[in-house]
């Protein structure tokens, strides 16, 4: 009787048994994080698609159409706004951009900001279930 009581035979599956609620909450956690990441690198690319289809030209740098259309097509899968400005600066100083071709000395420039929402698989208590995400690129206009 006594050699059954201190055999060792189950004892692995019973450390087992207690460890892997833990492995399985590690293995999920990595799951969201890699989801997470994911959507951070979609929205930061449809931001820099819609920030160079507006650095083409003066003509495209104001046709938001096209720049959220950028946007959209680069990241079909996710729901995600985006809000094109234009943004002028002379020696430094930013002012307002004027229409048409920019008077000499002004620099401009496109700046798409694109925002979304990154939505978990599970509710996790404490962390909130949607995460919003923003991600901003500016460029300098090319054909001047």
């Amino acid at each position: 009787m006594r050699k059954l009581l201190r055999g060792n035979s189950g004892s692995a599956m019973v450390e087992f048994a207690i460890a892997m609620p833990f492995l399985i909450l590690l293995l999920i956690g990595v799951i969201e994080l890699g989801r997470y990441m994911c959507f951070a690198i979609v929205t930061q690319h449809a931001s820099e698609a819609g920030a160079q289809y507006g650095a083409q030209s003066l003509a495209n740098a104001v046709n938001n159409t096209q720049i959220e259309a950028a946007v959209a097509a680069d990241a079909p899968n996710v729901s995600v706004t985006a809000s094109p400005q234009a943004i002028c600066l002379s020696s430094g100083q930013s002012l307002s951009c004027p229409v048409g071709t920019p008077s000499p000395g002004v620099t401009e420039y496109i700046q798409v900001r694109v925002s979304g929402t990154f939505k978990s698989l599970l509710n996790y208590p404490g962390i909130p279930n949607n995460v919003p995400i923003t991600a901003t690129t500016t460029m300098r206009v090319l054909a001047q």
